[in-house]
């Protein structure tokens, strides 16, 4: 999956429902965490998910809860980041 980046910033509370999932991203997260706990939602028993995350998913406060509810329940694979900011994936 590709979720959408947008910040919180950016007024998407109005246009999106944030509560349901603010106990596991901590309701400082953009879209994307609202994104990775739907998803790991919807993941069967032992399924895999393939994700493009913003790197704050690994770093930062604000991801703190996102990051350690996925990390809890799933073990990367692998975690590819170029050497180089390209500024997009």
């Amino acid at each position: 999956m590709n979720p959408p980046f947008t910040k919180i910033e950016h007024g998407i509370r109005e246009f999106v429902n944030m509560e349901r999932f603010s106990d596991i991203t901590g309701n400082e997260v953009g879209l994307w965490g609202h994104f990775m706990a739907l998803a790991y939602e919807m993941l069967e028993e032992n399924g895999v998910l393939g994700a493009v995350i913003p790197i704050q998913f690994l770093r930062g406060r604000e991801s703190e809860r996102i990051r350690r509810y996925i990390l809890e329940r799933m073990v990367p694979l692998y975690v590819v980041k170029p050497v180089l900011n390209y500024a997009f994936s």
